[in-house]
């Protein structure tokens, strides 16, 4: 989903459910991680946590830190689906946060509306990172707290929700800046800061929940129906929702419709030996490039699973494949389906409903024939020549599905999967 780079930013407050503020800070999907974890970066509660309790209608402190600069937007999100799996949580959206690091490592100050229902609930904090534009990087992490209700609290029946990751990839923002709505080019215009003057400066993403949506807390507008980066997303319940009055006077308050499960502790000790991130972050000076993990060949030749993951990128404009031992692109039982020309992944099948450049005829899209040489064959110099699970195609991962070496090559079983064009000895 991302081209990688070491990372830089986290959620420190409220504890997340790795329990601690250390190194957490790198990207969605870094070093093969699941795609999942843009939903949440810890599959479940941790159970050595004892939830921060927060109120509804009063306000809620949050804290980052983005140990590398780079331009980029903030959204915090809200779940009350913490007993699901990760693919299962639908969400709703609580507000905005522009131009995320100038605003790290200081409360951050979120309205919570007096709506929220009570009970336990799981709080989502996402960053995207556009100093690499059009590639974006994606940072998520949650933390599991819960609610004190109001005397207005709503049920989560009662709140419009989608979910934020379906279908094996993200839906709540685009997959790069050429994807849908996209994302604003953050080094366009007069200044590389948003500013009312600099109108490219969109900021892309959902909008925030019932009457949050156009309101002036929390920075909502930014992403309101009709502004230039506004995702819009099939939700699930929230039909015909009347917002109770903030300050009701004339109406006898409804019982709460939901106790918390247990009251609030104090916030427990980091543990001393975490067995999650990394003890040192590592050295990564925010000018260096970023790197690409198509680049990585697999070890020893092993190329059963395929080379990239399930659901993970298989492919699009600028995204560099290095083969060298000619492994399937994709795991068994799955194939590189493309969604445009900049994203393709490994899926089971081509996602229906979601616009992908598959649809229209539920394939791969088929690679242009490759053009033989003048002998006829057109497998070159360490070209593949066969192979169990080698794709089809033109690419640099891919088989011409000829078994035949042009002159003067020998088509030799590099292993069970990959055949290889070599010179005749």
């Amino acid at each position: 989903m991302i081209v990688s780079t070491m990372g830089h930013g986290r959620l420190t407050k409220p504890t997340t459910r790795v329990g601690h503020t250390g190194y957490e800070n790198d990207p969605i999907g870094f070093q093969g991680r699941p795609a999942r974890q843009y939903i949440c970066r810890h599959d479940s509660p941790n159970s050595a946590l004892t939830p921060e309790t927060v109120n509804a209608g009063e306000e809620l402190n949050v804290e980052w830190v983005t140990t590398a600069a780079h331009v980029g937007d903030c959204s915090l999100y809200m779940s009350y689906d913490g007993d699901k799996a990760l693919e299962d949580m639908r969400w709703f959206k609580l507000g905005n946060k522009q131009d995320c690091k100038s605003f790290q490592n200081q409360n951050v100050k979120f309205d919570l509306p007096n709506w929220l229902p009570g009970g336990n609930a799981v709080l989502r904090w996402e960053w995207a990172a556009l100093h690499v534009y059009p590639t974006i990087e994606y940072y998520a992490q949650c933390a599991d707290i819960v609610v004190n209700p109001s005397s207005q609290s709503l049920t989560p029946s009662d709140i419009p929700m989608f979910k934020v990751f379906e279908n094996g990839q993200k839906t709540s923002l685009p997959l790069n800046g050429n994807d849908g709505v996209g994302f604003r080019n953050a080094f366009a215009g007069s200044s590389q800061t948003w500013s009312p003057s600099n109108p490219t400066q969109y900021m892309t993403g959902p909008a925030c929940a019932l009457d949050l949506e156009n309101s002036d807390k929390n920075d909502c507008k930014l992403t309101a129906p009709g502004t230039e980066g506004h995702v819009a997303l099939p939700t699930t319940g929230g039909s015909g929702v009347v917002i109770p009055s903030q300050d009701p006077t004339t109406q006898t308050p409804p019982a709460p419709t939901q106790e918390p499960t247990f009251e609030p502790t104090e916030e427990l000790t980091p543990p001393v030996n975490p067995t999650d991130p990394a003890t040192q972050p590592p050295t990564d000076p925010a000018t260096q490039p970023p790197t690409d993990p198509a680049t990585q060949e697999p070890s020893n030749g092993d190329c059963s699973n395929g080379l990239f993951a399930e659901y993970t990128q298989c492919g699009g404009d600028g995204f560099a494949v290095n083969n060298p031992s000619g492994c399937p692109l994709c795991p068994a039982g799955y194939q590189c389906y493309q969604k445009s020309a900049w994203y393709s992944n490994c899926n089971h099948s081509c996602p229906e409903g979601l616009g992908w450049d598959c649809e229209s005829d539920a394939a791969p899209v088929p690679a242009p024939a490759p053009q033989p040489s003048s002998d006829g064959c057109p497998n070159a110099i360490n070209d593949t020549c066969g192979g169990e699970g080698q794709v089809i195609g033109d690419g640099d991962a891919q088989w011409s599905g000829e078994t035949c070496c042009q002159a003067g090559l020998t088509c030799k079983v590099q292993s069970k999967w990959f055949h290889q064009c070599v010179e005749s000895e």
